[in-house]
């Protein structure tokens, strides 16, 4: 399957950004990589490192969302699925679904993160 993984430092994209995904524009700093549903954070966050070289700072985390459609009403959801403290769990593991989207944020251990909107309407 082809996954879209968009990496930004110390905050998630806002969610209101992924409602004209499907309409082709591109966001900032999106990856785009063929893989399985057993594909581990880890694995990701070795992708994202090859890409960003922030990532591959001494003491950084990698904080991981999902973003999928709302199925009760027009928009999408974020949802906090892992960071790189259980790295070994998977896309399958995760509940991930075709066509979902991963926001990845680096982040210095320690620093926190910030969030966007859960939910766009």
């Amino acid at each position: 399957m082809l996954l879209c993984v968009f990496g930004g430092n110390r905050r998630h994209i806002p969610i209101c950004e992924f409602k004209n995904q499907k309409g082709g524009s591109v966001l900032p700093n999106e990856i785009l990589a063929h893989t399985w549903m057993n594909c581990s954070l880890r694995e990701l966050t070795s992708l994202v490192k090859e890409i960003n070289p922030d990532g591959r700072r001494k003491g950084m985390t990698f904080d991981f969302a999902g973003v999928q459609p709302n199925r009760n009403s027009p928009g999408n959801i974020l949802r906090e699925n892992g960071n790189t403290m259980n790295d070994n769990k998977t896309l399958q593991q995760w509940k991930f679904d075709v066509g979902d989207f991963i926001d990845v944020v680096i982040a210095m251990t320690g620093e926190g993160h910030c969030f966007g909107h859960h939910e766009s309407g």
